[in-house]
């Protein structure tokens, strides 16, 4: 009767992760021209941007393997790319009176808030059990 070993081979996982590229850019520009007597004021307001990018959360469980043949386990691959968010303000003022005008201008740009929230996977473990294969064979007797 003949007996082999049993080699068990396991490959864990592999987590790639990429956080957000973020770009805010904002421009003001104002231009004033006056004739005749007048008074002219600008009030340009920008408030703040807020960008919140939470926490990416992989688990991978453990994989069991049971046999007594030969036993190969590759686990999954978890790739994740964040999104790429960009922001551009741009504000244009340009005024003109004539002939004895008071005007003002009040320009007033809120704030952006963006949230991406988090990425949970989740691998659940892998359980193989193989059975042996056992050989009997009777004597010959003469």
């Amino acid at each position: 009767m003949m007996t082999w070993a049993q080699p068990i081979l396991t490959n864990t996982s592999h987590n790639d992760m990429n956080t957000a590229h973020t770009n805010i850019d904002t421009t003001h520009t104002d231009t004033d021209s006056s004739h005749n007597g007048m008074d002219i004021s600008h009030n340009d307001i920008d408030t703040s941007h807020n960008d919140i990018d939470t926490s990416h959360n992989d688990m991978g469980t453990s994989h069991n393997d049971m046999g007594t043949a030969h036993t190969d386990i590759n686990t999954s691959h978890n790739d994740m790319n964040r999104a790429h968010t960009d922001i551009d303000t741009a504000h244009t003022d340009t005024d003109a009176s004539h002939n004895g005008m008071d005007i003002s201008h009040n320009d007033i740009d809120t704030s952006h808030n963006d949230i991406d929230t988090s990425h949970n996977d989740i691998d659940t473990s892998h359980n193989d059990m193989g059975t042996s294969n056992n050989d009997m064979g009777t004597a010959h007797t003469d």
